[in-house]
């Protein structure tokens, strides 16, 4: 009898042990089948101002509009390791800093099987980061098991340099599975993801399954030059300069289709992982609340960085789009929808434009403009809280449309990375292979027939 009954125990913890292993490789292919199902649906994607907001507080195990949800005492299952993810690049703007930045720092969690955790206070950002806002609140200190990135240099077709092309550059690797040392961290206020959007995840440093979890934390440096410029991770907006060429557009490859591919992964990461917090949400739906099939136009003009493929241009190359949009939808008279910086566009298009395209532009109402070349962010340094709402409104209102104008930008890549489909029903005016005015008209009247 006491044999038997250790035999029935030792078969039944077999058991246990095997159904756990195989409970962890269903959730790792769960997670994997959850983001490829997104990457397969392209341009069919819901723009994500229409996905319901969804609460990570009592999770469970199951996919609801394409994210992943957990419950918590088993938030690490499956997962090698965390990633705190706590710096974004210093110079960047609301567009980059949350659609390129962060989706970056996403992309290399779901690329080397890490739990993604966002906690950004990061004072050295200087054109977003608020500490009245985003630094003010709670404290949270906390010891944990961590672990070291490791750091690659590219050679060939993967060398990455210095904007002066003088010194060449590394890129993050892989984390680390070894020479763990224990590491104390404080989180102070809300940061600046939960100041806007639902967390990502919950928090999962109490959590049973996470304390024996390595977390992985990349450093200023990795985020400011390395990431952003050189690891094949990343995503791009545009032709950043001393980019490996191997992750810049292959002979016969154009701009456009390069562009797909980078802004396919990122709309899977903003699809799975990002939903506004509802007061934001409410100011985008009062922003553009009836887009039936609008053009959004993104016109930035104050402070858009002289670089490689990227300049400012001025109202006069926007208003024949504009003006072809409006011809082409002259019957249902849609909306057009105009984001800017610059209040002197708005002007222009009230007292000089035919009004019975001016009569038909939106706009989001209340917004601190420039009348000047200085930057709207630079106008609102004391209240950056303000700047970084306004322009995730803009975003999101503007992806609510069915065509977009626009130049390089990343608030104009976040506007496709929310809504894939204006990939194919957009037009970049920096592209020198970009559709003409007429060659649009003809794309919008096509797409309303069908």
């Amino acid at each position: 009898q006491p044999e038997n009954m250790r035999l029935f125990l030792a078969g039944t913890v077999l058991v246990a042990v095997y159904l756990l292993g195989r409970y962890h490789d269903a959730l790792k292919l769960f997670r994997q089948d959850v983001a490829s199902t997104i990457m397969r649906q392209g341009n069919n994607l819901t723009p994500i101002s229409t996905v319901g907001l969804i609460s990570h507080r009592n999770t469970t195990i199951i996919p609801q509009n394409g994210r992943l949800r957990l419950k918590k005492g088993h938030l690490c299952d499956g997962y090698d390791g965390i990633l705190f993810i706590s710096h974004v690049l210093a110079t960047a703007g609301a567009g980059t800093l949350f659609f390129l930045s962060l989706v970056d720092s996403l992309l290399y969690a779901e690329k080397y099987n890490l739990y993604p955790f966002i906690h950004v206070n990061n004072d050295l950002n200087r054109p977003c980061y608020d500490p009245k806002v985003h630094g003010n609140g709670s404290i949270v200190e906390f010891s944990h098991l961590t672990g070291r990135i490791s750091s690659l240099i590219g050679k060939g077709n993967m060398s990455c340099w210095n904007k002066q092309e003088t010194r060449r550059m590394r890129r993050p690797g892989p984390p680390i599975m070894e020479d763990f040392y224990t590491k104390n961290y404080t989180l102070k206020g809300n940061g600046l993801w939960d100041s806007y959007f639902e967390p990502v995840t919950p928090y999962p440093f109490d959590d049973d399954s996470c304390q024996e979890t390595p977390v992985f934390q990349m450093k200023r440096h990795d985020i400011d030059k390395e990431m952003h410029r050189c690891s094949e991770v990343a995503v791009r907006s545009w032709l950043f300069q001393g980019t490996p060429r191997a992750l810049l557009p292959q002979k016969n490859e154009s701009l456009r289709d390069w562009l797909w591919g980078n802004r396919r992964r990122a709309s899977s990461i903003v699809h799975k992982h990002y939903s506004l917090l509802p007061w934001l949400q409410e100011l985008v739906d009062k922003a553009n609340p009836e887009p039936r099939n609008c053009l959004a136009a993104h016109i930035r003009l104050t402070d858009k960085a002289a670089v490689v493929a990227r300049d400012k241009k001025g109202l006069e190359v926007y208003q024949p789009y504009i003006e072809a949009y409006a011809n082409a939808t002259r019957d249902n008279k849609s909306p057009i929808y105009i984001a800017t910086d610059d209040a002197r566009v708005l002007e222009t298009i009230q007292k000089e434009w035919d009004p019975e395209i001016s009569a038909r532009v939106i706009v989001q109402s209340g917004v601190t403009r420039s009348t000047s070349n200085k930057s709207t962010f630079s106008i609102l340094k004391n209240d950056k809280h303000r700047s970084n709402s306004e322009a995730l409104v803009e975003m999101y209102a503007m992806s609510k449309c069915s065509f977009f104008v626009h130049g390089f930008s990343g608030m104009a890549e976040a506007v496709v990375y929310l809504n894939p489909s204006l990939h194919e029903k957009s037009v970049n005016i920096d592209d020198p292979e970009g559709q003409s005015p007429k060659e649009f008209g003809s794309m919008v009247e096509d797409a309303l027939k069908h």
